[in-house]
């Protein structure tokens, strides 16, 4: 029930940024200042790093989700889950600098707009 009112699912998106960019036009067409980001704990940072870029002004709120199934807390001893959270603190990395090179394209000229990838004409 509470799908049908009150939750969207982007089941387009093929990665992060396509998702962030997908979720920046729901939050125009709606008029929200405010989502809340449902993910895993460990790919909450990306994906809060995405988000904020694509939505400069948007408040959001993190509700990380915890899979059991990682073992975060002794991440060495489990070779799935070293993957797993190397892997996303590599991908990490670049949305913290795409975030920042943003940041301060907005901040260094304003008025400009630094349209998330991929985002086609209105």
């Amino acid at each position: 029930q509470y799908f049908d009112c009150c939750v969207d699912i982007d089941k387009a998106a093929r990665n992060t940024i396509d998702n962030a960019t997908e979720t920046a036009r729901w939050v125009a067409l709606n008029g929200y200042g405010s989502v809340i980001v449902v993910t895993s704990n460990y790919h909450m940072p990306r994906a809060l790093a995405e988000l904020e870029r694509a939505m400069p002004g948007v408040n959001l709120v993190p509700y990380p989700v915890v899979d059991n199934n990682v073992e975060v807390a002794r991440w060495w001893e489990f070779p799935g889950t070293t993957k797993l959270l190397l892997s996303e603190y590599l991908k990490y990395l670049p949305a913290l600098g795409r975030l920042w090179a943003t940041n301060f394209v907005r901040i260094a000229l304003p008025g400009t707009s630094v349209p998330p990838e991929d985002e086609p004409e209105p």
